[in-house]
């Protein structure tokens, strides 16, 4: 039985969820001095007792309680009076003793991942709560595992070795599932080793000296629930399904994503929209560049998902809208709009890729906390412009939709009966071969 399945780590985001078809394990955070986070890291088969809640409400009051919830596996979602709880709310909870004296752990790790939305938006905005009523407000989790794992015994139950694999600029150490996939030792390197490829590309190098790569085995075949943190000057943990077949690791996109979030300062939690809307922009981007993805492919993307980027009623800006569209595409479509602008100022000299070259090379990597006009500051010098910190202003506290449409018909791309048809004629033509291409 796990007597105390909880990481205790002190986090500057508590969101801890993914994009894709998976639902994630919750993960709370503690809303009382001092802030930690309780992430549930328990086997699949756990039991999961829910003792007192507490959640905001899609109406943005806070309800609170203490009935018991059991669920017999990590569920998919846990009904509350208040709704349902899932993959990409938040809650504001206490874990554990409650002491006032208890000291907070040194560091602030970051933490970042890949969401999935729901149904109903993003109702668990968090609410600021009165702190003398803060205790009152608390969910604790117990998870207790359904099996006793037998000891290890001989030389079969052994993990296998990790993998120090080098790259550009660095060195990624890789730690293998514990158990056998479909997919080779072999196959699990070379994606990883493209993966890396596509950032040394994009960056010039890799973002840091040295990452920690931990692949687990999944369930679910393909690959999922990445998540990377600023722990030991980088951490990322990546599921493999059991299934997998080599191409699914050849369209993967997940690790590319992940190991993006190395290559940026880690932000305070009203700018995660730009650690994620980094990372979804210049992913396929980047493996374009690197002949990893079609560049139709790229263009597609863009205009099926970035309209989820756009403010919905209500909205009051990135900085104030944590919603998953706008955290991610909201994020992205800043990023879009940025690299278009800065090259029409710079005469396609330039594009956000050199922003972000300049604050990488500045140290601007996960390990370190920055204001985000710190980052956007460093970036525009790059570039000559002040495309990023004017954009920012505009778009920060109100919702400052963008004109797609006008935006893919200047850069010459439509979507056609499901195939994407250029426009070299087009005003931004080169502008839009040009943030696809290798740079010189």
């Amino acid at each position: 039985m796990a007597a105390n399945p909880f990481t205790r780590t002190q986090l500057g985001n508590p969101t801890h969820t993914y994009r894709g078809y998976g639902i994630k394990r919750p993960s709370v955070a503690e809303s009382s001095h001092p802030r930690y986070s309780a992430p549930i890291d328990a086997p699949g088969d756990s039991t999961v007792r829910i003792l007192r809640w507490a959640c905001n409400s899609p109406a943005n009051t806070i309800e609170s309680g203490n009935r018991w919830g059991l669920s017999t596996k990590i569920p998919r979602a846990m009904t509350f009076p208040c709704g349902q709880v899932y993959g990409t709310n938040r809650a504001e909870v206490n874990i554990g003793d409650s002491s006032p004296h208890r000291k907070p752990l040194p560091g602030k790790p970051s933490r970042k991942g890949m969401q999935i939305p729901d149904s109903d938006g993003d109702p668990w905005r968090r609410l600021p709560v009165p702190e003398s009523c803060r205790r009152v407000f608390t969910l604790i989790f117990i998870v207790s595992a359904m099996t006793v794992l037998p000891p290890r015994l001989g030389s079969e139950e052994v993990s296998p070795p990790a993998v120090v694999m080098q790259v550009e600029g660095g060195e990624i150490h890789i730690t293998p599932p514990d158990e056998q996939l479909k997919v080779s030792s072999q196959d699990l390197q070379e994606w990883v080793r493209s993966a890396a490829g596509a950032v040394v590309h994009y960056y010039g190098h890799f973002p840091v000296p040295q990452v920690t790569l931990q692949i687990r085995a999944g369930r679910r075949n393909g690959v999922s629930r990445g998540v990377t943190y600023a722990k030991g000057g980088g951490l990322i943990t990546v599921k493999v399904g059991l299934g997998t077949e080599t191409d699914a690791l050849k369209d993967d996109w997940v690790l590319t994503h992940e190991m993006i979030h190395l290559a940026f300062p880690s932000m305070a939690e009203n700018h995660h929209w730009i650690e994620e809307g980094i990372s979804t922009y210049v992913e396929p981007v980047a493996r374009a560049q690197a002949d990893q993805f079609p560049v139709a492919g790229v263009w597609k993307q863009f205009i099926l998902d970035m309209p989820k980027g756009q403010p919905a009623p209500g909205d009051r800006g990135l900085d104030q809208t944590p919603t998953w569209g706008r955290t991610y595409w909201g994020g992205a479509m800043f990023c879009l709009v940025a690299d278009v602008q800065i090259r029409e100022r710079t005469r396609n000299r330039k594009g956000l890729q050199d922003s972000l070259r300049a604050i990488l090379n500045q140290g601007g990597v996960i390990t370190q906390d920055w204001k985000i006009e710190r980052a956007f500051a460093i970036g525009d010098r790059a570039t000559g412009t002040d495309v990023l910190q004017s954009l920012y202003q505009e778009m920060r506290d109100k919702p400052a939709p963008v004109d797609l449409e006008q935006l893919w018909q200047k850069l010459g791309v439509a979507l056609k009966d499901g195939e994407v048809v250029f426009n070299d004629n087009a005003v931004d033509a080169a502008i839009r071969r040009a943030i696809v291409s290798p740079p010189h």
